[in-house]
């Protein structure tokens, strides 16, 4: 069996619900900050994330590759 990964360049929507533990503050100055970098905040102090919806408009194939190595048998 040969396996292939396909990789898109997608645009779309998508919804993730983070949750931070109880113990952790958000910087006293989250609302000045940058998206980005609200984002890697949550995503380094998160105890676990979600993804609740996502809704794909487009997508275009843009490379693909045969996963050779990936189907070695380790012994």
């Amino acid at each position: 069996m040969r396996q292939f990964s396909v990789i898109y360049n997608v645009k779309g929507t998508k919804i993730v619900d983070v949750y931070l533990p109880n113990d952790v503050e958000l910087p006293s100055d989250w609302d000045s900050l940058k998206t980005e970098e609200q984002d890697e905040f949550l995503y380094n102090h998160q105890s676990h994330s979600v993804l609740r919806t996502e809704d794909l408009d487009y997508g275009k194939v843009f490379e693909i590759w045969e996963n050779k190595d990936m189907l070695k048998v380790v012994k």
